[in-house]
Parts: structure tokens; C-alpha cells; sequence
């Protein structure tokens, strides 16, 4: 059964010798209704933003095809035990944008973001594809464990 809300396709890689998270979102499915969607991905460190880029906005539909691809480079300092990414499909309004969900990948994510999170790690530079149901956005998105208890992760912002 499908999310009330829809679903996302992602594809995920990692390298671990050059520290890259490489990937695509790939497309959306049942979404709640006729949107301009687009898609934010954000880059979680230790429950903070470290990156953020997001696709261009699909024109009145409720199961966009994006295949856009996206990249980010870890630091030496910044293990991916301690990363996760946020995806939250937006809606473009002609004055603000909505959030119709998001989806969280990584260690603190959904079950499946768990899950695609270690198949990424595991297959070291192959791409890992998934779906993910799209859940209410948070407050404050779930992160990984850290040695840091004040760091707080920040819902996704409209840009």
C-alpha cells in the first residue's frame, strides 16, 4: 500500500574513497493531488545542515518524472555514520511553497531510509535504488546518534 501522501524514487551512492554522496531523485508517484512539485534535498551532519540543493519544479501533475541528479562531499572530519539526507517534495505556489512530504534517509530516518542508507554504504560507489513513502514533515527531522546532545536539525526551510 502506498503512502496517503505518495511516494519518492531515489538513487543513492556513496564513495568511500573520495567521501561523495552522488544520486538522483528519480520520480514521485501519487502525490495528494495536481501540484507544481519540486524536490529539497537537505545534507545532515550531526543534526545540522551541512548542504542543501533542490530539482526544478514539475508543471501541474501528481506523479513527476524529475531524473535530477545531485551530489555532495563529505569532509574528512565528517564520517557518514553521522549523515543523513532529507528529501521534502514541495509544491510552488504562485506566493509560497507547501511541504506535501518528505522522506528521510539515513541512520535516525524512516525504516526504509535505514535501509537504503546501508545498501548505499554496502555497495561502495554502485547506486542503490529505492522508494520511500512520504510522511508528515517534523519539527525536527529524526538524526543519527552523536556525541553532541544540543545539535538540532532544522525542518526544511521554503526557499
Amino acid at each position: 500500500p502506498l503512502s496517503a501522501r505518495g511516494s519518492l524514487q531515489l538513487s543513492l551512492s556513496y564513495s568511500r574513497s573520495n567521501g561523495r554522496i552522488t544520486g538522483f531523485v528519480l520520480k514521485a508517484r501519487q502525490l495528494r493531488r495536481q501540484c507544481n512539485p519540486y524536490v529539497k534535498i537537505d545534507l545532515i551532519h550531526l543534526g545540522a545542515r551541512i548542504g542543501k540543493m533542490k530539482t526544478p519544479t514539475q508543471k501541474y501533475t501528481h506523479e513527476p518524472v524529475f531524473n535530477e541528479s545531485f551530489a555532495f562531499e563529505l569532509d574528512k572530519n565528517q564520517k557518514i555514520e553521522n549523515c543523513g539526507l532529507v528529501f521534502a517534495v514541495m509544491d510552488r505556489d504562485i506566493l509560497r511553497s507547501s511541504i506535501l512530504g518528505c522522506a528521510s534517509i539515513g541512520p535516525g530516518g524512516q525504516e526504509s531510509g535505514q535501509k537504503h542508507w546501508e545498501n548505499m554504504i554496502g555497495l561502495n560507489g554502485r547506486q542503490a535504488v529505492m522508494w520511500h513513502d512520504l510522511v508528515r514533515a517534523r519539527r525536527k527531522t529524526p538524526r543519527p546518534e552523536s556525541k553532541s546532545p544540543n545539535a538540532q536539525r532544522a525542518p526544511p526551510e521554503d526557499d
